[in-house]
């Protein structure tokens, strides 16, 4: 993304000489990609990267009206595409990109402080990282080499996860997908859910798993994703219902099915509290359910001609969105 400048005159006279000297313009650091959630405590923290930097800021409230701090978590310069979880615990685990693959920190103060760096995916990207409600969590990347999401399982109360496998469809194939970040949640009744671009598809794919990931099978239904799509992403609702969604044309496109629906619903575009199309930056962008109610989502992103991140709040199960 291009640097915003922001300055109110590009010269200045020197007092003693007279000469007129052109001044350095400040760039606002850009920031590419945003992911937030919500601890089942009903914290609120939002995860972004400026500049190579992982930004993370928190606040103990269900929505970001006010952050308690915001804060750096890395300093090497070439750290991209945060995710994040909380643990029933509320330990939270961070991933990110950085050169050698993926890595990942924890911390038991809200994201005040954290731990050293682990690496763990060798040269892979778009890692993801989810935690069910029984304690489960799910660290996933794509492997550019392959094509292929590899992950591993550690289950509560495991000291260590488990080796790393490749994601595979209903027929036992290892799944491939397109370099492009994907999603994965865990639903209220068990089931794990995928959204991402199959490779050489031209539209986002939603699947889910029933037997702990060691296979998915396309959702059912006439909605399996969204045409055209990039930057799928996906949310699971404390009372079972799902939301999915892409970046399409400057705008976002979204999907959901309720709670004992079995097909989801026509794609449509997210609007903002005006009733106009959202538009927002080519980025994938995030949305956090706000543990008020099944309405109630947090929507982070870049709205189309900024530079930083912003939080937008729904009432109306993420149909429309309000700007904090």
């Amino acid at each position: 993304m291009p640097a915003v400048l922001r300055y109110a005159r590009d010269r200045v006279r020197l007092p003693k000489t007279g000469q007129r000297v052109r001044l350095q313009a400040t760039v606002t650091p850009a920031t590419a990609e945003i992911f937030n959630l919500t601890s089942s405590f009903g914290n609120y923290a939002r995860a972004s990267h400026r500049d190579g930097t992982i930004q993370f800021a928190y606040t103990p409230l269900p929505v970001p009206v006010s952050y308690e701090f915001e804060a750096p978590v890395t300093t090497t310069g070439d750290c991209t595409r945060p995710r994040f979880c909380w643990t029933p615990r509320q330990r939270l685990h961070l991933v990110y990109h950085c050169a050698v693959g993926t890595a990942e920190r924890t911390s038991d103060d809200d994201g005040l402080t954290w731990s050293g760096e682990t690496i763990i995916f060798s040269a892979c990207d778009h890692p993801d990282i989810t935690c069910d409600q029984n304690g489960t969590i799910l660290r996933a990347a794509y492997e550019p080499a392959t094509g292929k999401i590899t992950a591993t399982r550690q289950n509560a109360g495991d000291v260590a996860a488990s080796a790393a496998f490749y994601l595979k469809n209903a027929s036992a194939v290892d799944i491939t997908i397109e370099d492009d970040c994907f999603r994965l949640v865990a639903d209220p009744r068990g089931l794990w859910w995928l959204h991402c671009r199959l490779l050489g598809g031209g539209a986002t794919t939603l699947l889910y798993s029933s037997d702990d990931c060691a296979s998915f099978s396309v959702t059912s239904g006439a909605v399996p994703g969204i045409t055209s799509g990039t930057h799928p992403g996906m949310l699971a609702g404390h009372e079972g219902t799902l939301w999915a969604w892409a970046y399409l044309g400057g705008e976002l496109t979204m999907t959901r099915r309720a709670a004992g629906e079995v097909n989801w619903s026509a794609p449509a575009s997210v609007q903002d509290d005006a009733a106009a199309d959202l538009g927002v930056a080519d980025i994938p962008p995030s949305m956090a359910l706000a543990w008020e109610g099944p309405e109630r989502v947090v929507l982070a992103t870049i709205l189309t001609g900024e530079s930083l991140p912003s939080d937008h709040g729904s009432a109306d199960a993420a149909t429309s969105f309000e700007r904090f």
